[in-house]
């Protein structure tokens, strides 16, 4: 827990020191609920078998998800619920497609997961980087041309 909250904190403070200078025109829940559309379209691109886009929306969908961290502590905004909700909005949108286009070996242990990070803040267990390894997992899709289910 201590090595995780370590990496949080150093992460945090990387990315404050390259925006710390600069205002923005908006809020972090705006921030993060485009992020969450982001994570729906990357869902759409992958039930439509353009692990491509999956990718290339995913992966945008993560950099505002920390671009609303920077976003939140500059503007003095707490509100981590909805943070946490995006979140887990971001990971329960790709169970459908995972077990539409994905191998069993793939979607199974996604959706547990899925589950597990709902369940795993009630007694204070970091969650899973679910988004992170599904998005490692269509570049790797995409670069090997993994064929689907």
């Amino acid at each position: 827990m201590a090595l995780h909250d370590a990496l949080t904190q150093t992460r945090k403070s990387a990315v404050d020191r390259l925006f710390g200078g600069w205002r923005f025109p908006f809020t972090s829940s705006e921030v993060t609920r485009v992020g969450a559309w982001l994570c729906l379209f990357a869902a759409i691109a992958r039930f439509q078998e353009h692990v491509g886009w999956a990718f290339a929306f995913l992966l945008a969908a993560l950099i505002l998800d920390i671009f609303d961290g920077v976003v939140a502590r500059q503007q003095g905004e707490n509100s981590p619920e909805i943070d946490w909700a995006a979140d887990r909005y971001g990971e329960l949108v790709f169970v459908g497609a995972l077990f539409a286009r994905d191998p069993l070996w793939a979607a199974i242990p996604y959706a547990a997961c899925y589950i597990a990070n709902v369940f795993l803040p009630i007694k204070r267990i970091p969650v899973l980087p679910l988004r992170h390894a599904l998005g490692v997992y269509l570049l790797v899709v995409f670069v090997t041309g993994l064929s689907s289910g």
